[in-house]
């Protein structure tokens, strides 16, 4: 029994000590494992005098740019223009002969416009051909042309229906030069086409 007691006194210390640990507050055996954070005030700094003069210059080149584009539509459109044709003429049964033809055109804006037209043919065949139509830009350089007209052949006339079209190039500041191609759908069943060249002059 003595030896017990001796034993109970011995561990009573060691016992108390190891609850001590036990109740050891969290903050003490843990160790934080993220570092405290700065508030950024990257996003709210004022910007420099580099950049603002930067973002000026910027918007002031791109709105002088669009001007220019505007400007340059508007010098491009021209009202009035005037064609020489020169090309062939070719009738089915009937030969075919040398052309020239003389055109007007009254641009209404930068896809639409109205337009009359003038061949005259010899050779093959001789033929005079007169009228008017609508033309119209899909894209600048291309347009297309319809429209109805007479043909006189030996004191003869008949009415036709005009489709065509072409492609215009741009070899000097008014001056245009480019192919053309029509068709001509004549009122007895027959078809005469016209192709050649076109120099133009805008007004």
């Amino acid at each position: 029994m003595r030896s017990i007691r001796a034993l109970a006194w011995v561990l009573a210390p060691a016992l108390a000590c190891m609850g001590c640990a036990t109740r050891l507050p969290a903050t003490a055996r843990t160790v934080p494992t993220t570092a405290p954070t700065v508030p950024s005030t990257a996003h709210t700094l004022p910007p420099t005098a580099p950049a603002v003069d930067l973002q000026a210059r910027f918007v002031r080149c791109e709105t002088e740019g669009m001007t220019r584009e505007v400007e340059i539509e508007r010098e491009e459109l021209s009202k009035h223009k005037l064609n020489l044709f020169l090309g062939y003429t070719g009738e089915r049964g009937e030969g075919g002969g040398q052309t020239v033809g003389f055109d007007y055109l009254y641009r209404i804006n930068h896809h639409w416009g109205v337009g009359a037209f003038v061949d005259l043919a010899a050779g093959g065949i001789r033929a005079r051909v007169i009228g008017a139509g609508l033309d119209f830009h899909p894209i600048e350089p291309i347009f297309l042309f319809v429209g109805p007209g007479i043909e006189w052949v030996d004191g003869e006339s008949q009415g036709l229906l005009r489709v065509g079209g072409g492609y215009e190039f741009e070899v000097g500041e008014k001056v245009i030069l480019g192919p053309a191609v029509y068709i001509d759908f004549l009122e007895d069943g027959k078809f005469a086409w016209v192709v050649g060249f076109i120099l133009g002059y805008e007004l």
